[in-house]
């Protein structure tokens, strides 16, 4: 093994209150970091997942659900109890869908397999548009 480069990361290990369930998107990168220093996100886990919250829900594979659930529940060592789950406008996995109802839909029916393997676990179903971040309620 040949290092490539020098670099101290910190060796605590360390508590996070937050996690995102976000799709890889970069177009949504920018609100993503807005949204987290707005509200004072520290060390929030990233989950990113193409298509994020789709393959809980419509999986391309039976396995995907499963496996996000395992991811949320590993990260979870962490400490944080509240997790961002994100779906966004024009997403790829979704076929490109742009109708907001289509995301809300997906995004209740997410949360809803989310809560029903994690107890305890609070689930904020967020869509991103190209103007900014909504909650589904």
């Amino acid at each position: 093994m040949r290092k490539i480069f020098d670099y101290a990361s910190p060796r605590a290990h360390y508590h996070n209150e937050q996690a995102f369930l976000w799709c890889s998107d970069q177009r949504f990168e920018g609100v993503h970091r807005a949204f987290m220093s707005n509200h004072w996100f520290q060390n929030a886990d990233p989950i990113i997942i193409p298509g994020g919250v789709k393959n809980l829900v419509t999986p391309k594979f039976p396995r995907d659900t499963d496996f996000i659930l395992e991811q949320i529940e590993l990260l979870m060592g962490h400490g944080f109890r509240e997790l961002y789950a994100m779906a966004h406008n024009d997403c790829a996995a979704c076929g490109g869908n742009t109708d907001p109802a289509y995301y809300e839909d997906l995004l209740r029916s997410a949360a809803e397999v989310i809560r029903a393997r994690i107890s305890g676990l609070k689930v904020y179903p967020i869509y991103a548009a190209f103007d900014g971040l909504y909650l589904v309620e």
